[in-house]
């Protein structure tokens, strides 16, 4: 089985699940699909596209009036007979999960922040559409637009981690930038998604 993906940005997703059984291939007849708590069976609730010894599963959520929320975690559990001559089936049950990607505006937070060594609001945080599951680079300039930091970010998977796409207000070389006014712009993608600016005090 392919299990669905771990993150999605469509609210209108569809289930698809590849199915095989090695010796007596899988009888569509069996299966049972269950999302969010509500059966549907082959073939009036889903589609089923057969191949040697097994075939393909499509769920559309739009056919029964389904739509995901962002945010929303989707449970889903498959339940599927092999299909032998001399004997009775083997039964298969399996259960997956999948997150539609919460939506996130630009921000920066806090700002202004002050990094003096009082452990009070010591690093500003960056937030960017698609930061689920898109990484980004954040540059900092300063007012005269003169490059002071670049910042590769992996994909935040753990919105909580701020750390880890955050500025602790130093240049390249590990130097602490002076209080003022600075702009930053995210690239994502390969597209300015985000851009503003940035007040470091002491």
């Amino acid at each position: 089985m392919i299990e669905p993906p771990d993150f999605t940005r469509d609210i209108m997703h569809q289930i698809v699940i590849v199915l095989t059984d090695s010796l007596a291939g899988v009888n569509p007849n069996s299966l049972i699909l269950e999302v969010e708590g509500i059966e549907y069976h082959y073939p009036a609730d889903f589609d089923w596209n057969p191949e040697e010894l097994g075939g393909t599963l499509v769920w559309n959520p739009v056919l029964h009036g389904v739509e995901y929320n962002a945010g929303d975690t989707i449970q889903v559990q498959i339940y599927a007979e092999d299909a032998p001559d001399l004997c009775g089936p083997n039964q298969h049950l399996a259960e997956y999960s999948f997150i539609v990607e919460p939506w996130t505006p630009c921000a920066v937070n806090p700002n202004p922040f002050s990094p003096n060594g009082d452990a009070i609001n010591e690093i500003t945080a960056f937030d960017w559409p698609n930061m689920t599951t898109e990484g980004a680079v954040i540059h900092i300039f300063d007012i005269r637009n003169i490059p002071v930091r670049r910042m590769d970010i992996e994909p935040q998977r753990n919105y909580l981690d701020y750390p880890a796409r955050a500025w602790d207000g130093r240049d390249n070389d590990s130097k602490l930038m002076p209080q003022g006014l600075y702009l930053y712009v995210i690239e994502s993608d390969g597209r300015i998604v985000c851009n503003g600016t940035i007040t470091l005090v002491r």
